[in-house]
């Protein structure tokens, strides 16, 4: 599009800089909305119902404390295969503790997974499953 289309020639010199400088800062804008959408729809792609996993993996569990977050990783066993409302027993640590995972999403990250439960939170902050191989199950 020709500069003269959407700034007339007559405006003063600050006000034509106002308007090239709104009309970049639109166009800008609009490339960021195209970017996110395109890379939510890419995350939304890869999720999946059920996968065949390495057999072991970690658990990341969180606390809110108010003020930050603290989060702390184990290193679990986990069945051959999971899928979407499983609930999975985990043991972890030298003194054994008992942890039920309850799984409402898996998303593909390369070639490992990430199992999600309800208290996972939409940044992927809180509650995880980091399976390091895995493999989407046939539909």
């Amino acid at each position: 599009m020709k500069l003269n289309q959407w700034c007339p020639r007559d405006l003063d010199p600050s006000s034509r800089r106002k308007a090239i400088a709104m009309h970049q800062t639109a166009i800008a804008i609009g490339f960021t909305v195209v970017l996110s959408s395109s890379t939510t729809v890419s995350a939304q792609n890869d999720v999946v119902g059920a996968i065949t996993t390495s057999g072991s993996g970690t658990l990341t569990t969180c606390r809110s404390w108010i003020v930050y977050n603290a989060c702390t990783t184990h290193k679990v066993i986990l069945p051959e295969r999971i899928s979407v409302g499983d609930r999975v027993e985990l043991k972890f640590g030298s003194n054994p503790k008992n942890y039920t995972f309850y799984i409402t999403r898996i998303r593909l990250d390369g070639e490992g997974c990430r199992a999600l439960s309800s208290s996972s939170g939409g940044d992927e902050d809180g509650e995880k499953l980091d399976i390091s191989h895995c493999r989407p199950e046939a539909k």
